[in-house]
């Protein structure tokens, strides 16, 4: 068995783009990168492509700014329906994911859902973030790539946030760590264990550049509280503000269930800010772990995010 490492950019727009079906594209990928190891942990080959976008064609200059990617690069770029075929033969038939974070595959899973790819495919995956902090002492953070690499003693002059030279920086990161330790116990993860690392495993994340503050991000759209299976606004919610930089949400779907919708906005450098929505489905696993945090944060309501 392997372990493909992948790493994606993507790039977004507001309003967002709904297809026939009514689902909603948040973001769309632009570049896909990967590492394969085998069970030694050693690199036995690489994928990039550039994806051409057919949706949102417009390069945020926050996105150019962040990755280096702009629309002229992207001319030469393939069609995302091709570059996921040739990237599920290069995966081959027994392989384990990793990234850093949880953002990827739900992007990934957006983008095959927008434009109606099968998605049977996807095998399990493992926040290798989580497997960091886990095996360290470094629990409650959600640490970056490049804390990591110093702290594992990697060493790599490449530009980050090109999703190829991240996907084999976090390959060698995860080389200094055991990982199938790692997995076994992500099985055995109760909820709560990472902090705001992994709560839950099936968050879906959505991360928009530039927006003023919380209320100009939900203004414009961004932060409004939708089911990410239907599309569709959240019903009841009740909003908690948890810090000056992060509220949350807590409603439900009709057809889907309930849903916490966390939503965090920081100020990045003096011309970016950042926004974050994550939207987790409300299970057995997490149901107490945001009982535990609404109990010490403060209901609000809309007017005051």
């Amino acid at each position: 068995m392997n372990y493909v490492v992948l790493d994606m950019e993507w790039n977004d727009t507001s309003p967002k783009s709904k297809n026939s079906k009514g689902l909603i594209l948040n973001h769309e990928i632009i570049q896909i990168g990967a590492a394969k190891m085998n069970e030694k942990r050693e690199i036995i080959g690489t994928f990039k492509a550039d994806v051409k976008p057919k949706v949102y064609k417009k390069i945020r200059d926050s996105v150019t700014e962040l990755t280096g990617i702009t629309a002229k690069m992207l001319e030469n770029g393939r069609w995302f329906d091709d570059v996921i075929e040739d990237f599920k033969k290069w995966c081959g038939e027994d392989f384990i994911l990793l990234t850093w974070g949880n953002e990827d595959i739900p992007v990934l899973r957006n983008n095959l859902d927008y434009f109606g790819m099968d998605t049977g495919w996807m095998p399990f995956f493992f926040n290798a973030q989580a497997i960091f902090n886990m095996q360290t002492e470094n629990k409650g953070r959600a640490f970056s790539l490049e804390y990591a690499m110093e702290f594992c003693g990697v060493k790599e002059d490449c530009r980050m946030h090109d999703a190829l030279n991240d996907a084999v920086c976090t390959a060698k990161v995860c080389a200094k760590f055991d990982i199938e330790d790692g997995i076994v116990s992500s099985d055995e993860y109760d909820g709560t264990e990472f902090g705001r690392i992994d709560v839950p495993m099936n968050t879906r994340r959505e991360i928009s550049f530039g927006f003023r503050s919380m209320c100009d991000a939900f203004d414009n759209g961004f932060s409004v509280p939708i089911c990410p299976e239907c599309g569709l606004g959240i019903e009841d919610i009740i909003w908690y503000r948890v810090s000056d930089e992060k509220v949350i949400a807590d409603g439900y779907c009709p057809d889907h269930g309930d849903y916490a919708v966390v939503i965090t906005h920081k100020k990045l450098s003096e011309k970016m800010t950042e926004t974050v929505k994550s939207t987790y489905a409300i299970d057995r696993i997490n149901e107490a772990y945001f009982d535990f945090v609404e109990s010490r944060a403060e209901e609000i309501g809309e007017e005051d995010l």
